[in-house]
């Protein structure tokens, strides 16, 4: 909105943009778009004299009057201002020209007030087109073309029958030169001039180039000096040189799969306030209390979270101070640092999707202790249709600090329309998920799931109420979880990335659908002894019928919570834990665990042959200098032998998919099952021990 003393003293003018402002107000009945900011070097200023000449055969442009704008005039191609590209411009009769559409009190004839937007002003003053014509005209062959705009025989508001000035500008494509020209016409201007030349950007104020003055060689800084009280001389032409740098700065609230979230089929709409605070549309329903709040006022209020009880967002910790971006905090035990400060995040027009469908934000956010600066940066993923978001918590700890750095996420959860829920958390550490489910519905669930990077320091999920208490004073989550079902639910974890300098980051997931039931899975037994060598688990799983989700029974460890990538033939006594997996949206349900006991012997193994060999290797790679005598030749049963005492080989590390042209018999190191994996001819498998029969 422009500042109010561009309205005069008019009282209807005042009541009528009033009315307007309620109106369109963010966070009204509108949604905040996205703020945006530029960063670049400032233009330069040239000057030089060439003959003015009037534009011919131009198309007309209506603002000969006092106070008119126009609507869209297209420039004809692409024209870069302060970074941005615009393929449009909008003129004022008070002498500028605006890269953003004018409005009914656009016209801006009071050149003393700051104004708002991007505009050039070749002469900005209360002046009247009356008598006077304005026109555009682009000419010449891409990629060289220039737009022309005139101001013809334009006088001051009030005081001249005459035309005093003309004056055109200048855009050219590819160099996104601007150029102003002049001509005085032949009424002399009087002593009330008090124009301003030279180009605004409201996103940067560092960057305005306002002339000192009107001669031959002014000075341009981003500071009015003084109004200008002369007329430019006949010929005079004022260039500005656009900087090399150019880069957009984006703030506020930023969606991914902005259309989606509406039915099953859609997927989630991610919403995100400038400082990371989410919500989530799944089924048209908020999954995050204050589940009807979409943080509309993201990007204008971008502390906004769902709900005012406070659990809800992320808050930074340096050593005992405390730096939020929503309303989860430690209720004591910390002193309050002030909000995060918010740097940037990804432009929503650069989200994505990407080739592979996954859209992306960027948040930076930052935090200022001892002179020392912190980075936080949150960069949130997702891919339609899935039921997840993963998130990264980067972390970068300056050098000169030596106070503990710590992170807590959290929020109270909404369940599609459900408030209640028991928490749980299942796994391993540092394995772990830790949620909430609907105990009435299958698949109605939200959790935080670790994926990798610096280990929880702690979880939580249970009245989120109790949250902020349960982080008070060590902002660290207590791993309190109450399994009740009428429980008002909160979830969050915590991270600890320590105090030595350097950069460290969190990989979690942060799932709102889970197919995988709420209960674990019904064992026929819990243990059994390992006397015959050989144990398949999934004899002991009583299975799921019906299963329309293909849900997969995955086996893991008890130990490592490595998962048992054949558990048809397993011969190690131990602890197994087995769970329903949801394959899509890569869930778990909770865990039974079933023990191995005894001694597994290896009956089965039949001895080697002691036969004589019938071909002998005749290919050999040596580690020693001095080779043994036949060899490699006297090595039977081989193709390739190879010798040494002191390195060890290393087979090719890599994933089956990567091997475009496979080979029967070809032999690999999986690095995504962690297993020497051979190709059969049809399919790799991993080598496991098993009878030689």
């Amino acid at each position: 909105m422009k500042n109010l003393s561009f309205l005069g003293s008019s009282l209807p003018r005042i009541l009528l943009f009033f009315t307007l402002f309620i109106l369109i107000s963010p966070g009204l009945y509108c949604q905040d778009s996205q703020l945006t900011n530029t960063n670049y070097s400032a233009y330069a200023l040239s000057t030089n004299s060439q003959s003015f000449s009037y534009l011919s055969g131009g198309t007309g442009v209506s603002i000969n009057g006092n106070d008119k704008t126009s609507g869209s005039i297209p420039l004809g191609f692409t024209f870069k201002f302060a970074c941005v590209d615009y393929t449009s411009v909008y003129a004022s009769s008070n002498g500028f020209l605006s890269f953003l559409a004018l409005g009914i009190f656009d016209s801006n004839y009071n050149n003393s007030s700051a104004p708002s937007g991007k505009f050039l002003a070749p002469f900005w003053d209360d002046l009247d087109g009356t008598g006077g014509t304005a026109s555009y005209k682009t000419e010449g062959v891409a990629p060289g073309r220039v737009f022309s705009i005139e101001w013809k025989n334009w006088k001051m508001s009030g005081f001249f029958s005459s035309g005093s000035l003309s004056f055109q500008i200048k855009l050219y494509e590819g160099t996104n030169v601007i150029q102003y020209i002049y001509k005085q016409e032949s009424a002399s201007g009087g002593n009330n001039i008090s124009a301003s030349i030279g180009l605004y950007d409201d996103n940067d104020s560092s960057k305005k180039r306002w002339l000192n003055n009107s001669s031959a060689s002014p000075t341009a800084s981003d500071i009015k000096t003084a109004d200008i009280a002369n007329r430019p001389a006949t010929n005079q032409v004022y260039i500005f040189t656009p900087p090399t740098n150019c880069s957009i700065i984006c703030t506020g609230r930023t969606l991914l799969n902005g259309t989606g979230g509406t039915n099953t089929a859609d997927g989630m709409r991610v919403i995100m306030s400038g400082a990371g605070n989410l919500q989530i549309l799944r089924n048209n329903k908020g999954q995050i209390y204050g589940q009807n709040n979409v943080l509309a006022s993201g990007s204008s209020s971008p502390y906004s979270t769902p709900s005012s009880f406070g659990f809800h967002g992320i808050v930074l910790g340096i050593g005992k101070t405390q730096y939020t971006g929503g309303g989860t905090e430690a209720s004591f035990g910390y002193t309050d640092g002030g909000r995060l400060s918010i740097l940037s995040s990804t432009c929503q027009g650069s989200t994505g999707p990407d080739a592979q469908g996954f859209e992306q934000n960027v948040i930076r956010l930052k935090a200022t202790k001892n002179n020392l600066d912190y980075y936080l940066t949150l960069t949130y993923t997702y891919k339609k249709p899935d039921g997840f978001i993963m998130v990264d918590y980067h972390v970068d700890i300056p050098a000169g600090n030596t106070e503990e750095i710590k992170l807590a996420h959290g929020w109270d959860t909404y369940l599609s329309g459900n408030d209640r829920g028991p928490g749980f958390v299942y796994g391993k550490a540092p394995n772990l998920t830790v949620g909430v489910y609907n105990p009435n519905v299958e698949g109605i669930y939200e959790a935080f799931q670790y994926v990798s990077g610096v280990k929880w320091s702690g979880y939580y999920s249970a009245s989120y109420s109790g949250g902020n208490g349960d982080l008070s004073n060590n902002l660290t989550f207590k791993n309190t979880i109450d399994p009740n079902a009428s429980t008002d639910n909160g979830i969050g974890i915590s991270i600890n990335f320590g105090s030595t300098a350097g950069q460290y980051n969190n990989k979690t997931k942060i799932l709102f659908t889970c197919n995988a039931p709420n209960s674990a899975p019904v064992l026929t037994s819990t243990s059994i002894a390992c006397a015959n060598g050989m144990v398949n688990l999934n004899n002991f799983v009583t299975s799921l019928n019906p299963n329309p989700y293909n849900l997969k029974i995955i086996w893991r460890s008890g130990t490592t919570n490595a998962e048992i990538l054949d558990p048809t033939h397993v011969n190690h006594p131990g602890t197994y834990i087995v769970s329903y997996k949801d394959t899509l949206n890569n869930c778990e349900s909770p865990g039974s665990t079933f023990t191995i006991t005894g001694t597994c012997s290896n009956s089965c193994v039949k001895s080697p042959s002691t036969a004589t060999p019938e071909k002998f290797t005749k290919i050999g790679i040596s580690g020693y200098e001095k080779i043994q005598n036949n060899w490699p030749g006297k090595i039977p049963n081989g193709f390739i032998a190879v010798e040494s005492g002191f390195e060890g080989i290393v087979l090719t590390r890599t994933t089956p998919e990567k091997i475009l042209k496979p080979i029967e018999g070809m032999l690999i190191y999986d690095t995504s099952k962690n297993c020497f994996s051979l190709y059969n001819g049809t399919a790799w498998k991993c080598i496991q021990k098993s009878c030689n029969e």
